[in-house]
């Protein structure tokens, strides 16, 4: 049995490729954002007489 060509697969298409897209967007800004957090955690932590300041040890 052949396959009928349907007009809503280049939608279907298209529309997977956005989603890629998106994901890939939305993943990234929040790993962003889960680094600047940290960041200012790390920043605001003291410990020990030393400060910690983005993610580099200074005495």
């Amino acid at each position: 049995m052949q396959r009928r060509y349907c007009m809503y697969e280049d939608e279907n298409r298209i529309n997977r490729e956005i989603y890629k897209v998106a994901r890939i967007e939305a993943k990234l800004a929040v790993t962003i954002t889960k680094m600047e957090t940290f960041d200012k955690l790390l920043v605001n932590e003291t410990t020990e007489g030393m400060r910690v300041v983005s993610s580099e040890v200074h005495r």
